[in-house]
């Protein structure tokens, strides 16, 4: 007969391997795509049905993105798996230090989308994944969307694109007289406008 010492070795042992089993089965992050959603950013998830874009503020506190067409609407994932995607109308998307995957303009109106950081042109940072993209989708010509807050690569690339000749993108900002890419410093370019 198994001393009451051996028998809880045995659970012991067999619970740790569980949960070796459940650590080594559990699935990396998954990529998610979040739609801007700033209404009605409930406390408790609960949406409208609708995507409604605008002007509102990007953190990791509030409750303006939806994966689900505006059934719930949830934090921001805040991973390098995780992209943004902005439609209807355009507005000031004022941002926090943020982490995405990537991001897209898809706003067919004639309203332009600028995102910038909480405290102005060139303040906060969106950390970006390797491999990250931030593009623009709108093809009807009638606004420019920009991106005026700094970007962080944490991998080796990151790609820039639009996706007719009528849709335009602007990537920069200018403080104090100086110019300034989305990496760092450039004294010769006021403004980085991507059009193809």
């Amino acid at each position: 007969m198994k001393s009451k010492r051996t028998i809880v070795r045995s659970i012991v042992i067999g619970l740790a391997f569980v949960g070796l089993l459940a650590v080594w089965a559990s699935p990396a992050a998954q990529a998610e795509t979040y739609y801007w959603d700033i209404s009605p950013d409930p406390s408790d998830g609960v949406g409208d049905g609708a995507i409604t874009g605008g002007t509102a503020t990007w953190g990791t506190g509030n409750h303006k993105w939806t994966t689900d067409g505006g059934g719930t609407n949830s934090l921001w994932g805040n991973t390098t798996n995780d992209t943004a995607v902005f439609t209807d109308v355009g507005g000031t998307v004022s941002m926090n230090d943020v982490t995405a995957g990537g991001i897209t303009f898809d706003n067919p109106s004639a309203t332009a989308y600028k995102l910038k950081g909480v405290g102005g042109d060139g303040t906060n940072t969106l950390s970006l994944g390797g491999g990250g993209v931030i593009q623009t989708l709108a093809t009807d010509g009638t606004h420019v969307n920009t991106f005026t807050t700094k970007i962080r690569l944490t991998g080796a690339t990151a790609t820039f694109s639009s996706n007719s000749a009528n849709s335009t993108m602007e990537i920069g900002y200018q403080s104090q007289c100086l110019a300034h890419n989305f990496l760092g410093y450039d004294p010769h370019a006021q403004r980085h406008e991507h059009r193809h």
